[in-house]
Order: structure tokens, then C-alpha cells, then sequence
């Protein structure tokens, strides 16, 4: 898994590609995700995250972007989660109260990358959470096979967010990781530039995961992000582009949120309530 090629012809869509993800991490690992709802399980799923760059280019409508390596962060989950048609019988609790808090952070530093991520309760207990940090290679050749050797894993993580007012958008945030040794790594968060999951399936009314579609089904689809409304349910869930700063280190990395229903340390009271 050193590259991925992603490419997808001429099409009645107007959406070109041929971009080539060469990795410059091991494909990492994390803890696996449960979730049960009212004694169901609803989720258990495993996930790596590997990072690198992007090379290549896209085309939309004829305009073309030349893509010259750019931070690249790819992960690949599997199992069963949430998603899709939903299951018959009687409903779980989440339909009446629901609580999900995800915070996701990779972030790659040059040398080396910090991969971090959070379940929390409504109260703002963690039900899972993880942060490593793992050596880049410059040349794929050398990522080693397996788990990474030099992988220091954290003992203590801690993080903190601010929001955009009005929104479940994150404007800011802090996290602070300590290993074994008593290491410190403390950084912020700038965020860049946001996307909403939407666009990949998340929360998608029509074209959501585990939908069944027919063997070979296409559609393009466009908003206006001016126009939409932040804490409609299906614009809650996000990714950010973010720079990252750790002393006199500067990273770039991403940071998924999605805040669904009440979660204290965050002030959220009720289903889309936004910042205060």
C-alpha cells in the first residue's frame, strides 16, 4: 500500500481525475470503535490511517487543476456501523436522544506525523480515544512492512475546541499529548479551509453508505455553501484543513468533527443548537 492510483475517465459528469497517492507513512492501525444503542451493537469497526501526497490532476467542467504534492491523509474503515437502510423492529434510544462527539486529527509535521481521535458521551466522558505519533519516510521504499517500529503511543490525551458561533463548526482547538517517558506535545489548531461529508456520502438522504444504488449508478450533485443552513443534519458533519503548531513546528492535517445532539463540554443543549 506505498500507492493508490485514482483515476476516472471522461463521463456525462464533467468530473475528471488521475491523481496518485504515494504514502510516506505505514497504514496505521487505530483502536476499534464500539458503539451499542440501548444494548444493540450498532458499531464496531477497525480503520488505519496512512498518510502522503497527492499527485496529479482533476478537471471539472473543463477546468483543469494541476496537483503537485499535496498533504495527503487516506484511511480505510471496516465492519458495521450506523449507516444505510435502516434495521426493522423497535427503535433505540439514540432516536430520542442522540449523542455522537468524533474528533479526528492527523496531522503530518515533516518528520514525523501525530494521529489523534475521540469518542465522547454527552457528558464529555471518552468512550474511546487514542493519539500516536510515527516517522515519515521520504521515499516509500523504506516504510517498513507491518507496524511501525518507532511508533510512540500516548498515555495521556487530552483536547479542546472552540466553535464558530451558530454552528457545529470547530473555529480553533488545542490538543495535548503525553507518553510514557513524560514527553510532552502540545499544539493548536488553525483551521484553513472547511468540507462538508456530504460531498463523500455522510448523512446523504439519497446517496448515503449502504444505500443499495443497482450495480452501476452515477449522479453529480452541487450546493451553494452560502446559502445552506450550518446545522442542517446533514452539514454537521466536517472536515477542516488545518495548520498546525507545536513550538517552532508547523504541520498541516485535517480535523473531522461531527457533534450530533447534546454534549456539555461543548455547550450544546439540545439536537442542532450552535455555539453560543
Amino acid at each position: 500500500m506505498r500507492q493508490v492510483r485514482v483515476k476516472l475517465e471522461a463521463n456525462e459528469h464533467d468530473i475528471e481525475c488521475d491523481l496518485l497517492f504515494t504514502a510516506a507513512s505505514v497504514p496505521h492501525r487505530e483502536p476499534p470503535n464500539i458503539m451499542h444503542d440501548d444494548g444493540h451493537l450498532i458499531m464496531h469497526t477497525s480503520r488505519f490511517t496512512q498518510l502522503g501526497y497527492w499527485e496529479g490532476y482533476f478537471s471539472i467542467d473543463g477546468e483543469r487543476t494541476e496537483v503537485k504534492k499535496a498533504y495527503a491523509i487516506r484511511d480505510k474503515s471496516w465492519g458495521v456501523r450506523p449507516v444505510g437502510e435502516p434495521q426493522g423492529g423497535a427503535p433505540g434510544l439514540l432516536n430520542d436522544e442522540p449523542g455522537v462527539y468524533w474528533v479526528w486529527n492527523p496531522v503530518n509535521w515533516g518528520d514525523v506525523c501525530t494521529q489523534m481521535g475521540t469518542f465522547e458521551d454527552r457528558d464529555g466522558h471518552p468512550t474511546q480515544v487514542s493519539a500516536d505519533l510515527l516517522p515519515l519516510y521520504a521515499n516509500p521504499q523504506d516504510i517498513p512492512e507491518g507496524e511501525e517500529p518507532g511508533i510512540t503511543k500516548m498515555t495521556e490525551v487530552k483536547h479542546k475546541l472552540s466553535w464558530n458561533k451558530g454552528t457545529r463548526l470547530a473555529s480553533g482547538g488545542e490538543m495535548n499529548f503525553s507518553d510514557k517517558n513524560g514527553n510532552n506535545y502540545d499544539y493548536t489548531l488553525e483551521p484553513l479551509q472547511k468540507f462538508y461529508m456530504l460531498g463523500i456520502g455522510y448523512n446523504h438522504f439519497e446517496w448515503g453508505h449502504a444505500y443499495w444504488k443497482g450495480e452501476l449508478e452515477t449522479g453529480r450533485e452541487e450546493w451553494n455553501l452560502d446559502e445552506i443552513n450550518p446545522l442542517d443534519y446533514q452539514f454537521i458533519h466536517t472536515h477542516q484543513v488545518v495548520r498546525a503548531t507545536m513550538g517552532d513546528k508547523v504541520g498541516m492535517g485535517t480535523l473531522e468533527t461531527i457533534v450530533i445532539g447534546r454534549h456539555d463540554p461543548s455547550g450544546f443543549k439540545d439536537f442542532f443548537d450552535g455555539a453560543e
